[in-house]
C-alpha cells in the first residue's frame, strides 16, 4: 500500500470513504476547468471515478493517490499516475482544491510522486498532459523537469505533452 510524508502532506491510496471530499473538489468549476473534459461531475460520477481509481491500483499497482493537509486531517486534492492504455504511457497528474491554491502544495506532492514513479516502479517515462490555457500547471511541469513534448489531439482538445525520462530525471533530480 502507497503512503507518503511530506512536511504538510500525507499521500495514501483512495479508499470510498474519501467519496465526500471529492464530491466538493469535483463540482467546483475552477477546480474540474481543465480536468478532462473541463465539466463538473456528480456524485455518482465521482463515486464511479473512485471506483476506476481503485481498480486501476488492482490492475497497475499504482495511481492517484489521495492527498490528506496534516495541518487540518482533510483530503484536499490528489497527485498521482494514470497509465493510458490509448498511448501506452505513465501520466503524472494533479489537481488541489481552490481553497489551498497557491501554496507550493502540487509541488510539494509532486516532487515525491514522481520520485515514487521512478525509483519504486522503474518507469522508464513520465508524462503530463496540460491543457495549455492551465498555466500554473505548465510550469509546475516544468519545475519538476519536464519538457514540452508535442501537442495531442483528442478531438474535444488539444492538450500539450511534457515528458522527462529516466534519466534525466536521474540527471537533473531537481529536487
Amino acid at each position: 500500500m502507497f503512503e507518503l510524508e511530506t512536511g504538510r502532506l500525507h499521500l495514501r491510496e483512495f479508499t470510498l470513504d474519501d467519496v465526500p471530499a471529492l464530491v466538493a473538489l469535483d463540482s467546483d468549476p475552477e477546480v474540474m476547468r481543465y480536468i478532462g473534459r473541463g465539466v463538473t461531475y456528480t456524485p455518482d460520477q465521482t463515486e464511479a471515478a473512485v471506483h476506476r481509481m481503485l481498480e486501476h491500483y488492482r490492475r497497475h499497482g499504482y495511481g492517484m493517490y489521495a492527498l490528506v493537509y496534516k495541518p487540518e486531517d482533510v483530503v484536499i486534492g490528489r497527485c498521482g499516475f494514470k497509465f493510458w492504455e490509448e498511448l501506452g504511457r505513465v501520466e503524472i497528474g494533479w489537481l488541489v482544491a481552490r481553497a489551498y491554491w497557491g501554496q507550493g502544495l502540487a509541488y510539494e506532492a509532486a516532487q515525491p510522486v514522481m520520485a515514487y514513479g521512478f525509483e519504486q516502479q522503474n518507469f522508464s517515462e513520465i508524462i503530463a498532459i496540460i491543457d495549455r490555457p492551465n498555466l500554473a500547471s505548465s510550469k509546475l511541469a516544468e519545475k519538476l523537469g519536464m519538457r514540452f513534448e508535442r501537442e495531442l489531439d483528442f478531438g474535444y482538445k488539444t492538450p500539450d505533452c511534457y515528458r522527462i525520462d529516466r534519466a534525466e530525471f536521474f540527471r537533473r533530480k531537481v529536487f
